[in-house]
């Protein structure tokens, strides 16, 4: 008996200590797979515009993307963001409270294949992240997420692009570290019109319905990028303000 007991012990003891490690590991696993997925889909977004730009005529499929056959319509979607920027503007960003985020612009009627519309790079806390159009649920599962009634990312005045992302889901740490940029901090929004780079302004904690904060400056080309704060409730929001590095700068980064 005294035996059997013994055993029972040993096995709860290596049971408990498994789960213990368990759920160490394998949140940093997800986090590692989702990272080494987003890079993924950053190389193949590059490759897909390009191919894009080489043969602009050929309505074939691209050899790096066999299943996607549609000719991605770079000039008609440049001329729907502008329009859809300067309408936000112009109203107000009239909406902007409206948590219903369905996506401005569908991307697969302009060619792309996934709906991504470029990636988001900070190298100062080693974040790579996808990002879609329309901040609803499905689409911040899956990267970043440009806020309806908030600018386009594409690099004129009289814009503020508000990408959103997670403080953390499941395993994934998405915008969790954003709190932890500095003024001066470089930011990288890559889009099918090239990469346009950003530095941190300001940062502030706002409540939810400071919608203020993110709306759009008269004069200024701005990304946004927001989270919830404190990790792990949503009471508050950090709030990263980034303005459009010149294009002197640009070139010389």
């Amino acid at each position: 008996m005294k035996k059997r007991i013994n055993v029972l012990l040993s096995v709860f003891v290596f049971v408990f200590t498994f789960l213990s490690i368990a759920m160490f590991i394998i949140p940093e696993i997800d986090d590692q797979i989702y990272s080494y997925t987003q890079n993924t889909l950053a190389s193949e977004y590059d490759l897909l515009i390009k191919n894009s730009k080489e043969r602009p005529q050929d309505n074939t499929a691209h050899k790096t993307t066999k299943k996607h056959s549609k000719k991605i319509e770079l000039e008609r979607l440049k001329e729907d963001i502008k329009l859809y920027n300067k309408r936000i503007y112009l109203n107000n960003q009239i909406g902007l409270n409206n948590l219903e985020q369905n996506a401005p612009l569908n991307l697969i009627d302009y060619g792309f294949p996934n709906n991504i519309y470029g990636y988001l790079t900070v190298d100062t806390i080693n974040l790579k992240m996808a990002i879609y159009l329309g901040a609803n649920e499905y689409n911040m599962s899956l990267g970043a997420a440009c806020l309806t009634n908030t600018s386009i990312p594409y690099g004129n005045i009289n814009t503020n692009s508000v990408i959103c992302g997670h403080c953390g889901y499941g395993g994934r740490k998405y915008f969790r570290y954003i709190e932890n940029l500095s003024s001066g901090d470089l930011i990288k929004i890559t889009i099918p019109f090239g990469t346009k780079k950003y530095k941190v302004i300001n940062k502030k904690i706002i409540v939810p319905s400071d919608y203020k904060s993110i709306q759009i400056k008269k004069g200024e080309d701005l990304i946004t990028l927001l989270t919830c704060y404190p990790y792990p409730t949503s009471d508050y929001r950090v709030c990263v303000i980034c303005k459009a590095v010149p294009p002197r700068d640009n070139e010389r980064k």
